[in-house]
């Protein structure tokens, strides 16, 4: 049984590859929400313009074109009068992604997820960390880092909290006749 372990390895991170990476990957360039405007709302903001951070808190919003983000409390720092990093934390804190290639949804969830926007757009979901997609495709671990710009995945575990993935059964096709 050993001897296949590392066979069920290189399996399950094709697969990953396949489930999670679109026909084509999108680009700044193709992915139409990078040239929309980042809309948040909060209950409450707290703002240093000096220190180029504001705090969002309770039922935090953020939406970019078909980008949403869900959090209780929102940390957006700025650099050069651009947003650079957001940090939400929730319980969780959630975000749904469209794949305008995969013509499909993404949704996450964490504890803490951090979204950086340069140099390259990612994802970074901490502490119960989890990842979905709608045809039923799941990741879940305690740290999870999504690459948007390439949709790439890296998922780590921690203490006894294992790395999971569900990989759901391939469509049957069906033909007119009898089985």
């Amino acid at each position: 049984m050993s001897l296949h372990r590392p066979l069920y390895k290189l399996t399950l991170l094709l697969s990953l590859n396949i489930l999670f990476a679109p026909a084509q990957a999108a680009s700044p360039d193709t992915d139409p929400d990078s040239n929309q405007p980042v809309h948040i709302e909060a209950d409450k903001l707290q703002a240093s313009q000096k220190a180029q951070h504001a705090r969002y808190s309770g039922h935090v919003t953020v939406r970019q074109g078909k980008f949403e983000l869900y959090a209780d409390t929102l940390d957006v720092y700025v650099e050069q009068n651009k947003l650079k990093k957001l940090i939400a934390r929730g319980k969780p804190a959630r975000f749904k992604k469209y794949d305008y290639a995969q013509n499909s949804w993404t949704h996450g969830q964490a504890l803490t997820i951090t979204y950086t926007l340069t140099p390259q757009k990612q994802l970074l979901l901490e502490q119960k960390a989890r990842i979905t997609r709608e045809k039923g495709e799941m990741l879940s671990g305690a740290r999870i880092l999504y690459y948007l710009t390439t949709h790439t995945l890296k998922a780590e575990s921690q203490g006894k909290e294992r790395v999971h993935v569900v990989l759901p059964p391939e469509e049957s096709k069906q033909t007119g006749g009898s089985p």
